[in-house]
């Protein structure tokens, strides 16, 4: 998929350093994936640390290429692996 980062998004990925290989990866092999509110969320595991995360990856397909919109880790997984 070709993409690009909003100003918002890459805002984001540098204060919560995320690292743009991770979003590569999630957006190429997600765990889940499914659309909300015309906005198609992608979701996949990460271990940072030690410790298990849900990075999730809100990407507007409407725009070419498409436009990441937003980017987080959260530890919530059981709230939002249970979306689908």
């Amino acid at each position: 998929m070709e993409y690009k980062f909003s100003n918002h998004s890459m805002d984001k990925i540098s204060k919560r350093n995320i690292p743009v290989e991770l979003i590569d990866e999630v957006l190429k092999f997600p765990e889940q994936q499914y659309n909300e509110n015309g906005v198609e969320i992608y979701q996949g595991l990460v271990e940072i640390e030690n410790n298990e995360y849900l990075l999730r990856i809100f990407v507007n397909e409407e725009e070419t290429p498409c436009n990441i919109i937003t980017v987080y880790f959260t530890s919530k997984i059981d709230k939002y692996k249970a979306k689908l």
